[in-house]
């Protein structure tokens, strides 16, 4: 139960970090929502070379990055930098094809 805790609190920490130096918050219009969150993608692709978006719901605690490797293994049980997570990482089905596909299936461990 403790490592579990530990491991959770680890990732959690990683992804705040992320968010507080890669993303934030504008006042924008109720009806222009949609760019409410501004994330730079400029700087967090030298972090995390296979992002491929972000996900952000406005009062929850949901604001992670979109991960996409090729498979489905990958990011199942590990955060963007390769350690080891119980909870993985938010990422796209590994066998689409990111050129000519338009549906696209978000993975997310949930324990």
């Amino acid at each position: 139960m403790i490592i579990n805790f530990w491991d959770y609190k680890e990732s959690n920490d990683l992804y705040d970090k992320t968010v507080k130096e890669y993303t934030k918050i504008a006042e924008v219009p109720e009806d222009q929502w949609y760019d409410q969150i501004q994330v730079n993608f400029g700087e967090l692709t030298k972090l995390i070379s296979e992002i491929v978006g972000w996900i952000h719901f406005e009062n929850e605690d949901i604001d992670y990055p979109i991960l996409y490797s090729g498979d489905n293994d990958k990011y199942l049980r590990k955060t963007y930098d390769g350690n080891d997570a119980t909870a993985g990482s938010i990422f796209l089905d590994g066998t689409i094809d990111l050129i000519f596909r338009m549906r696209i299936c978000l993975y997310m461990a949930i324990i």
